[in-house]
This record gives structure tokens, C-alpha cells and sequence, in this order.
């Protein structure tokens, strides 16, 4: 009876749909970047070294990494079939034999050791050195093909077609081919979160509200702004991502992202995400100094709150508003306009309401979800506080603005019909009760922002603003 031959499987980016190095060099980066300078500086003694350097962080997420299922599946079969599976990586051995736990059909681990890089040629060696000819291997890529080549059969995970054809010249049976799912335009819009560049639609508001908007010049200055920003925006919506990868493969939802999931690979992220940092605050000091000098803060700021704030209760949301803010300022500055203090206050107290609204839904969510909310400082008890905090700020936000229309707008001689303009707060409160019914039911999505731009009631409300502004400026037609 044939004997069928032992099958050495790989890890990264074939059981597994990430690179565990990477896993544990981006950990470092964002949690503690002195081991990821001692990681780069590990280069000079080999690839063994980098991988030593890291191995506790590569460790850290061994639970959680995303997996192949259907290889995962057809290798249980296998499994139980009687067939000898081994877990054969260039990974350090003891991120390997972990992983192996997890799974728990292996029956041995060949791996790194802090003195020897098993990978391509010194892999195939080693399988040669223990089982001459007599084995078979799943791989995914071109560092595999030397053990193709000296393999009874292959298994092949995510090969291209120019790779499969090369395995194929090799004349040796091909038992299973696994397709891994390729990353889509829509991963990489999810990715970039193309949908937040509404946020930065803030930019045009000093632009409005000056008259300045029929002003080409002006115009254009302002939506290449708001290009530069919603690029540089991506960027850092990418480093976040990958800052928190542990944490969002452990939500509910946030679990199908396309870091999170594996569907596009760590390493193309981070290189897109320098790029399009990059490139758009390059182009911004080229625009305007001060610009590209506002957009580095903006950026500054967002990653330390995502690297470290966001887990510091209250001050996570006032960074929020004030980054709200910023948009304002951004957008004055690249209109040459003048930003209103009585704006930059409204906003700062209506952003930090909306804030608060978020984190409201987020425990809402937790409290059902059994007090569970990775990477955030806020507990259930501290619900009705963030109540109370958000519902004051956003009765403060409504008495700012009614004291810039009484003290400012009524008496500034811009407007034909100024007592029209009366109507805004009532739009606002009607608004912001909203939110805060939705938040404090439990039924608001995760950000408030967001909600109004596919909310048909709250875009009706933007609306009735806009004409009660517009009708303010040239006079109430129907008297």
C-alpha cells in the first residue's frame, strides 16, 4: 500500500494570512519603537537576530493572527486521515511552536533558531537532511520554490499564476491549490477610509461663512487643501490600523477590516501609508508654509492620540474636538481668511458633545457586549458621567452660538435679514437631541458625524440651515 508522504506546511502566508515578523515588528513600532530600533540594528547579525529581537511581540498576538480556512480545514482532514503534518517556517521557533499549539495538528515544529535563518535553500536542507526526498510542501511563494523543486508533491496557497506556472515545470503532482483572496479596490478604499474625507468638508466652512466663496482663486486653494488633507488623513487612518491590529481582530466587527483580516499585507500598507503622508505634507509646505506646518500638528496629534490617548479617558475626546477644530483653522488659513473665535469656541464645545456621543454608543455596546472593549480607558460605570458631560457640552455649543448671532452676526451689516438666522439653533438643538437620544439608547452608529451624512433627517436639517443662512444673506423673498 502506497505510503502517503509527510507534508510540510509553512506559516506566513500560508497557514497563516500575515507575516509574524512583521506582526512583531509593527507591535514594537507602535507599543514600544526602542525594540524596534534594537530590531534594525539586529540586522547587522542576520535575519535570526531581527527575529529574537521581536519574539515577544510576535508572540503577543499568536491567538488572534488570521488564518487560511480552508487550508486550515483540508489540513485537518489530512490530519485525520493518519497523515504526518509538520510546521516548517523561517519564523522563530517558539512564535512557531505556539502557533502550533493553536492549532494542534502538527506533530513537529522546524524552525528558527536564534542562530540559523530557516528560509528557502536552508529550509529545503533541512527537510532533505531528515526525509531525504520522501516529504511534500504547501508554500505561497517564490522563496518556496527551491523546496517545490526538491518535493514529492506540492500544495500551493495564494500562488499567482506565473508562480504556478514555475512550480508546474517542475513536473511534480500538485495535490490542492488554495486561492487567497486578493485585495480589492474596495479593501483599499475601506483601508484608506475614503468615506471620512466628509469630515475634512470643515475646510470649506471659513471659506462660507467670509463671502470668499466666489473667489475662484480661493476655491481651489481650498479643495486642493482638502485633497491634501484626506490623503494625509489615509495615511495615518493606515499607521492606525496597524497600531491596533490586536484589537480589532478582537471586536465584533472591526475584526473584517482589511489589516485585521489579512486581506492586504501588512508590509504594502505601511509603505503606502509613508507614502501618502508623505507626499501630501510635502506638497502642502509647497502650497502654503503655514499649511504644511498646521497639517504636520494635525498629524502629530492624530497619531499620539492613536498610539497612546485614545486610552485616556476625557482627554481622548477634547483631542477629538480639538482636531476638529484644526479643519477650521486649516481651511481659514488656506482660504486667507480670518477665523472667528466665536466659530473656533462653537466648534470646540460642538465637537466635543459629538465626541462624547461616540464614546456613550461605544458603552452602550460594551455593557451588551459584557464589558468588554479592547483599547479603550472607559468602564460601564462611567456611562452617565459622559452623559452628562456631553449633553452640557452641547447646551453650551447651542449658547455660543446664540451669543454670536445676538453680539456679532445681528449687528455686523452683512446679512439682508439677519433675524432669519434665529432659526439655526433651533436646527442645531433638534439636531444634537437627536444624537443624543439615538447615544443614549444604545442605537446611534459609532460616529455621530458619519451618521449625519447618510442620515436622511439630518441632512434634511442640514438643509433648512443652509437656506435659512442663504435667505439671511439676500433677504426673505415672500413679503
Amino acid at each position: 500500500m502506497h505510503r502517503v508522504s509527510p507534508l510540510a506546511v509553512d506559516m506566513d502566508g500560508t497557514l497563516l494570512a500575515t507575516d509574524t515578523l512583521l506582526e512583531g515588528f509593527f507591535r514594537a513600532l507602535f507599543h514600544r519603537p526602542r525594540d524596534a530600533f534594537a530590531a534594525l540594528l539586529a540586522l547587522r547579525r542576520g535575519r535570526a537576530a531581527v527575529k529574537a529581537v521581536l519574539r515577544a511581540h510576535s508572540l503577543a498576538g499568536v491567538a488572534t493572527y488570521p488564518v487560511r480556512p480552508e487550508l486550515l480545514s483540508w489540513l485537518a482532514t489530512q490530519a485525520s486521515a493518519g497523515r504526518e503534518l509538520m510546521l516548517v517556517t523561517a519564523a522563530d521557533r517558539e512564535v512557531a511552536e505556539q502557533v502550533s499549539k493553536r492549532f494542534g495538528i502538527f506533530s513537529e515544529v522546524i524552525a528558527t533558531s536564534d542562530s540559523r535563518n530557516l528560509k528557502g535553500p536552508a529550509k529545503r536542507d533541512e527537510l532533505v537532511r531528515r526525509f531525504d526526498a520522501q516529504w511534500s510542501y504547501a508554500g505561497d511563494s517564490t522563496c518556496d520554490l527551491p523546496l517545490f523543486a526538491r518535493a514529492q508533491s506540492a500544495v500551493l496557497v495564494g500562488c499567482g499564476p506565473k508562480l504556478v506556472a514555475r512550480v508546474e515545470r517542475f513536473d511534480k503532482a500538485i495535490e490542492a491549490r488554495f486561492p487567497a483572496p486578493r485585495a480589492t479596490f474596495g479593501d483599499w478604499r475601506r483601508c484608506l477610509r475614503l468615506h471620512q474625507w466628509a469630515k475634512n468638508l470643515l475646510l470649506f466652512i471659513p471659506l462660507l461663512l467670509s463671502g470668499a466663496f466666489v473667489q475662484g482663486d480661493r476655491v481651489g486653494m481650498v479643495v486642493l487643501a482638502f485633497t491634501l488633507m484626506g490623503l494625509c488623513a489615509s495615511g495615518t487612518y493606515i499607521l492606525n490600523d496597524l497600531a491596533d491590529l490586536q484589537a480589532d481582530r478582537l471586536h465584533p466587527t472591526k475584526c473584517d477590516r482589511p489589516l485585521a483580516s489579512g486581506r492586504i499585507s501588512l508590509g504594502q500598507a505601511f509603505v503606502a501609508a509613508i507614502a501618502l503622508v508623505g507626499l501630501s505634507i510635502t506638497a502642502a509646505f509647497f502650497l502654503k508654509p503655514v499649511f504644511g506646518a498646521l497639517l504636520v500638528i494635525y498629524t502629530f496629534v492624530t497619531l499620539s492620540y492613536s498610539l497612546y490617548f485614545k486610552r485616556v479617558p476625557m482627554l481622548d475626546v477634547s483631542l477629538l474636538s480639538c482636531l476638529y477644530t484644526m479643519r477650521l483653522l486649516i481651511g481659514s488659513v488656506a482660504a486667507s481668511v480670518r477665523l472667528s473665535g466665536w466659530l473656533a469656541a462653537f466648534s470646540l464645545a460642538f465637537f466635543l458633545s459629538l465626541s462624547l456621543a461616540k464614546r456613550q454608543t461605544e458603552l452602550a455596546k460594551q455593557k451588551v457586549a459584557g464589558g468588554f472593549s479592547p483599547g479603550r480607558g472607559y468602564k460601564d460605570s462611567d456611562a452617565s458621567l459622559v452623559l452628562a458631560f456631553g449633553i452640557s457640552s452641547a447646551m453650551i455649543a447651542l449658547l455660543l452660538m446664540i451669543l454670536f448671532l445676538v453680539f456679532s452676526a445681528f449687528r455686523s451689516g452683512n446679512y439682508q435679514d439677519p433675524k432669519i438666522l434665529i432659526s439655526a439653533p433651533l436646527f442645531t438643538f433638534n439636531w444634537l437631541s437627536r444624537i443624543w437620544l439615538l447615544a443614549s439608547r444604545g442605537e446611534l452608529e459609532d460616529d455621530p458625524v458619519m451618521f449625519a451624512v447618510r442620515d436622511r433627517q439630518s441632512l434634511l436639517l442640514a438643509f433648512l440651515m443652509g437656506g435659512a443662512a442663504l435667505f439671511a444673506v439676500i433677504g426673505w423673498p415672500f413679503k
